[in-house]
């Protein structure tokens, strides 16, 4: 029989894995296990991140609030509460967020690029290109945040540097419909 410490441990790690693969239904699943046997933090954070997933915000908020209330430190849920509100269109709230974030843990790339497509919906590109820089700088690999920066380059009415960075977005995510369809959209502008 497996001891109940290291079955909580393989849930949470799974469905860990599974956000990783996008399998956003199995790891609630997982991780309704995890918090089941062990209410954790990371157990929330991570199930919060899921239903970010799976667009259901509220529910990932509840979550979320839920992670911050266990560890008022735990970088991860504000992170991903940055991403709910992002989701839900509230840029203010979900800048606060991910500014906590940032403040908690100041190498979390995926923070800076969450804020920074917060900024850029807001309109104010420049803030949104320093944010992603730094995403960039902190990730060089960070597909998401040359697609996001070249959104903001696109914005500040600079489209070589735009297309520069979907480029680059394609080329570290050969896949990345978004950037090739933004590219493809760049050079007609």
């Amino acid at each position: 029989m497996t001891p109940p410490e290291t079955t909580r441990t393989d849930a949470l790690a799974l469905g860990r894995a599974l956000n990783g693969a996008k399998r956003y239904d199995d790891a609630v699943q997982a991780l309704d296990a995890a918090v089941a046997r062990d209410p954790t933090a990371a157990a929330f954070a991570a199930r919060g991140f899921a239903y970010n997933g799976k667009k259901q915000y509220a529910r990932a908020l509840e979550d979320l609030d839920t992670a911050i209330r266990l560890d008022p430190g735990c970088a991860d849920a504000f992170n991903n509460r940055g991403y709910a509100f992002n989701g839900l269109g509230d840029r203010d709230r979900a800048i606060a967020a991910l500014t906590q974030a940032i403040r908690l843990d100041p190498g979390l790339a995926d923070a800076f690029n969450g804020r920074g497509f917060a900024w850029m919906a807001k309109g104010e590109p420049s803030r949104a290109i320093a944010d992603l820089d730094q995403a960039i700088r902190l990730d060089p690999g960070f597909a998401s945040a040359f697609h996001n920066r070249g959104h903001a380059w696109l914005a500040a009415g600079q489209p070589a540097r735009a297309i520069a960075d979907f480029d680059e977005a394609i080329r570290l995510a050969p896949d990345y419909t978004a950037a090739i369809a933004a590219r493809d959209a760049a050079r007609l502008a």
